[in-house]
């Protein structure tokens, strides 16, 4: 099993961001949910709290 470092998750986040295959924004959600808390901040959305 590989495990990524949060920087190559962040670097793969910003190369799909505005990818078409990613239609639905799976592959976005599947990333962000592999970041820690303080990586996935500027992601999420300020109002959700858990």
């Amino acid at each position: 099993m590989i495990t990524r470092t949060q920087e190559e998750i962040l670097h793969r986040l910003h190369q799909h961001a505005g990818a078409s295959e990613d239609l639905f924004g799976f592959r976005r959600d599947l990333l962000i949910n592999a970041l820690d808390v303080d990586y996935a901040r500027p992601f999420l959305q300020p109002d959700i709290t858990a």
